[in-house]
């Protein structure tokens, strides 16, 4: 096993043992659901059980009292061994109120872990979505269906101008990607 598998597999137990469902491990760490899965299996990590479908008198009052002193869903789901998701539909079914979000993290700049034009690939991209929007036709073709993916594509290898990108379909961006101009 590489040190990069090590460290995602060690990443996906620690996740999940914080509380994460497998759909929230997976979305986190960019990887399927049954990897997921696996990865746990493999490393004998025992599963967390379904939420019972009935919640007892005693697990309201124990959720109702970790989430009134402050603990977040995650918190609880890690106490009570179920996930955060789980504890949410606990919570609705029993009525227990929701505290307002706390306040979002800063973006661009002003976010801690900001990393300027030393940002990968996908975070650029990121970038560019946030502030151009997701596409939804091709400058190229000129096409506008719904049923097709569209994609931000970089037009000369500056990942890091948000306005050094093209609306294309993906067959519009493979075709350019392959026509050489970036790689």
């Amino acid at each position: 096993m590489t040190d990069a598998q090590t460290e995602l597999t060690a990443r996906v137990i620690a996740l999940y043992q914080a509380g994460q469902s497998l759909r929230q491990v997976a979305a986190t760490v960019g990887i399927g659901g049954t990897t997921v899965l696996g990865l746990l299996i493999e490393n004998d990590v025992p599963r967390r059980p379904n939420v019972p479908k009935i919640i007892t008198p005693q697990m309201a009052q124990q959720i109702c009292d970790l989430y009134a002193s402050g603990q977040s869903l995650r918190q609880i789901a890690a106490v009570i061994g179920v996930s955060a998701p789980s504890v949410r539909g606990a919570m609705i079914r029993k009525g227990i109120a929701r505290r307002p979000r706390a306040e979002a993290v800063p973006s661009g700049p002003d976010h801690p872990f900001w990393c300027g034009d030393q940002a990968g690939y996908h975070a650029a991209h990121g970038r560019v979505r946030k502030a151009r929007g997701k596409p939804q036709r091709c400058e190229e073709c000129g096409t506008t269906d719904p049923g097709i993916r569209y994609e931000w594509a970089n037009l000369t290898g500056n990942f890091n101008d948000i306005n050094d990108y093209r609306r294309m379909c993906k067959a519009c961006h493979n075709a350019f990607d392959r026509g050489g101009v970036h790689t």
